[in-house]
């Protein structure tokens, strides 16, 4: 999978940091007023959740006595869906809902299989029973964990199918970092929609661009045989797949990740002369579209004073100027930055970069536009192609 990972660089987790000397990170968020709802949620979970310790990932398992295969993920600390894929009854499912508060919860499938389960105080597994009809049987799902052997397309990828011959579809692929997979695919919607899966591993077939072949099928049982090839292009996958005597062409989209850093930011003085502030990242895996931001003004709005009045973004790789900014609304790419949802929080003296970058080393360096105006800055990376 695409990775990036920095040094220095987040946006504070709480307000308060913002008047503070000592930044903090957090998971980048698609709007302002959506932080404060997840913050307060957050502060309501955390009665028996330690706010240190994240439940957010992907659990893998297996019913026992041969049953079911589960793939369960869960968002933002207490949204967690299942899929499940059943060789020896030769159906599929998918459920989602809510974590209460002492992190257990009780899903139902659309075929209505139920699946109810706790998710450890660590964060390292789910135990719980699966029913189905009288029959309920126990499972343990672990948390998945990236290897540095693991395959760079990990992670759960959702999106569209389309066939000339058959209805169109919804599939999901799980993706797990030893190149395992689960495969879903919904037709329909509602108590009439039909749900087939498959299980097998994916071949990397080609490096440049990442190109993969896989065919999958149950262990026992076959519920469904899918062959198919796709291309990764950051945190997308296309190709196409056959199924039965339908062939269908796909693009889906990486929706949960295995263990990704999206956000990274830190603040300080910008004084004049070797008093910049430095920020530094690295990209690994693949191309990654990342918006950097200089705040200065905006940060009156949360008490900072003295603010640097006109930051001035610069971006380096080694030696080489990539970009730079002063004044965000001043980018040649503004319609594509206005789709970014923190730039609504930005004021026309604060600056942003939106770039896509090869892997390698990069450092974002925040200065004055005019060479002598000091004061507080925050500088901020974001990996805006992660959704």
């Amino acid at each position: 999978m695409d990775h990036w990972f920095g040094v220095g660089i987040g946006y504070p987790s709480v307000l308060s940091t913002l008047k503070n000397s000592t930044p903090m990170n957090m998971k980048t968020l698609k709007s302002f007023p959506r932080f404060l709802a997840i913050l307060s949620a957050a502060t309501a979970f955390s009665s028996t959740a330690s706010a240190q310790v994240s439940l957010s990932g992907v659990y893998k398992g297996t019913v026992a006595n041969g049953g079911p295969i589960l793939i369960f993920s869960i968002e933002e600390r207490n949204e967690i869906e299942v899929h499940f894929v059943d060789p020896a009854a030769r159906t599929a499912g998918e459920a989602e809902g809510r974590l209460t508060t002492d992190r257990t919860f009780s899903l139902t499938t659309g075929n209505s299989i139920s699946i109810a389960g706790t998710v450890s105080s660590d964060g390292s597994m789910i135990t719980g029973t699966f029913t189905s009809g009288t029959s309920a049987q126990p499972y343990t799902a672990t948390r998945i964990q990236p290897t540095s052997q693991g395959s760079q397309a990990a992670g759960i990828y959702t999106g569209p199918a389309t066939s000339t011959t058959a209805a169109a579809a919804t599939v999901t692929f799980t993706i797990d970092p030893a190149a395992n997979v689960t495969f879903i695919q919904k037709t329909g919607s509602g108590a009439s929609a039909t749900i087939v899966g498959a299980v097998g591993t994916i071949t990397q077939t080609q490096v440049s661009p990442p190109t993969y072949s896989f065919s999958l099928s149950p262990p026992t049982a076959v519920v469904a045989s899918v062959t198919g090839t796709f291309t990764l292009t950051g945190g997308t996958i296309a190709g196409t797949y056959t199924l039965g005597a339908d062939t269908y062409a796909f693009t889906a989209f990486k929706s949960r990740l295995v263990s990704r850093l999206v956000n990274i930011s830190t603040r300080g003085f910008v004084n004049t002369g070797q008093g910049q502030l430095i920020g530094g990242f690295v990209i690994k895996g693949g191309t990654k579209q990342v918006l950097i931001i200089a705040r200065g003004p905006s940060l009156t709005a949360f008490g900072v004073s003295p603010v640097l009045p006109n930051p001035k973004i610069t971006l380096y790789s080694g030696p080489i100027v990539i970009g730079s900014n002063a004044g965000w609304k001043n980018n040649t790419n503004l319609p594509s930055l206005l789709n970014m949802a923190f730039t609504a929080t930005l004021v026309d003296n604060d600056s942003a970069l939106l770039v896509s970058l090869e892997p390698g080393p990069y450092t974002s360096v925040v200065t004055s536009a005019d060479g002598t105006s000091t004061g507080i800055a925050l500088v901020e990376v974001y990996e805006a192609s992660w959704e």
